[in-house]
């Protein structure tokens, strides 16, 4: 995987028994994501890594300023489309993915907290070709980068997350 080094530093070093690990690389569509996702963590656990991330800007499920990333995207018989949608009209200024691939509308869920820790709008590179803008994304978010950690206290999920468009 091309994604920067820092991109994944906030990933565990080592994971509980029950994880699933997510990767996608849309290329086609300018989106290449990859979530860690960790179930049925500890309370400790949850709480040592909120004490980490009390510093990082979070938003609740739902959010306003929750910008999705490929919000309009659908998975039919296993591929995904891209209905067309006015971006231009697309709000939020916190790009998170839309985590379709694991659970659909985490998004809206009030029991996440998304912690962002890095996110930009820079255009990038992933394996020797420069993605394109992403139709799906708002003007000034045609491009972009970002990770950090969502967290589910009552159901004790911990999604670790890169995704670049």
């Amino acid at each position: 995987m091309n994604f920067p080094k820092e991109s994944t530093d906030h990933f565990p070093q080592r994971l509980g028994s029950e994880v699933d690990i997510i990767y996608n690389e849309g290329i086609e569509n300018n989106n290449l994501n990859l979530y860690l996702v960790e179930h049925n963590v500890s309370e400790k656990d949850i709480s040592k890594l909120l004490n980490r991330l009390k510093d990082t800007k979070y938003y609740s499920g739902s959010d306003k300023n929750l910008l999705i990333i490929n919000r309009n995207e659908k998975i039919i018989e296993g591929f995904s489309e891209f209905p067309k949608i006015d971006s231009a009209n697309l709000q939020g200024d916190a790009p998170v993915p839309n985590f379709i691939s694991y659970k659909k509308g985490i998004y809206a869920d009030p029991n996440y907290e998304f912690y962002i820790i890095h996110t930009d709008n820079k255009e990038r590179q992933f394996k020797n070709e420069i993605l394109g803008e992403n139709a799906s994304m708002p003007f000034n978010w045609k491009h972009g980068i970002t990770y950090g950690v969502a967290v589910n206290k009552l159901e004790k999920d911990i999604i670790y997350w890169v995704a670049v468009w």
